[in-house]
């Protein structure tokens, strides 16, 4: 999926809400050069459910470096998703979502496609590999 370590932790992030799941396989970014990199210089993120990276802490994204579009939605401390940007392109920063603690950045659709929204409730937890 990308550049972000060999040894990354990985978690599954549900909408409780919408009974759906955003991600089975996403991968956390929680240190400086991880945060950092993200999904620069990565291959595109598969919309099959799988693919995504949680980024923390964070409440703003950039997309300098990037070769695709993503969605992205921005989640306080809570677990509650305090903003969303669909289709996001290169070259483009989000705003700042001064309450949000995390970012998920996700593949073009996989917002739309599971009918997430502000203000729905997420469950992040590990994945705990056999």
């Amino acid at each position: 999926m990308g550049p972000v370590s060999s040894v990354a932790k990985v978690v599954r992030v549900r909408n409780e809400v919408r009974d759906s799941i955003l991600a089975s396989n996403a991968r956390v970014a929680d240190r400086l050069t991880s945060r950092l990199m993200g999904l620069m210089f990565s291959e595109r993120l598969q919309n099959d459910g799988r693919d995504a990276l949680l980024i923390e802490p964070c409440n703003s994204i950039h997309m300098c470096f990037m070769r695709y579009p993503i969605d992205v939605l921005f989640i306080d401390a809570n677990d509650e998703i305090v903003g969303q940007v669909e289709d996001i392109k290169p070259w483009r920063v989000t705003k700042i979502y001064w309450n949000a603690r995390k970012a998920l950045e996700l593949p073009v659709g996989r917002i739309a496609e599971t009918n997430t929204r502000v203000g729905d409730t997420l469950s992040i937890q590990p994945v705990v590999e056999a």
